[in-house]
């Protein structure tokens, strides 16, 4: 499934401190960075 850019920027927007939007996103999508 393929996120939209929305989701993408929901998930920077709540991502935990001292994490970057490309990790968190990772982390959440089990990509494994």
């Amino acid at each position: 499934m393929l996120a939209t850019q929305s989701f993408q920027f929901h998930c920077v927007a709540r991502r935990p401190p001292g994490t970057t939007p490309a990790v968190f996103f990772n982390m959440i999508t089990g990509n494994g960075g």
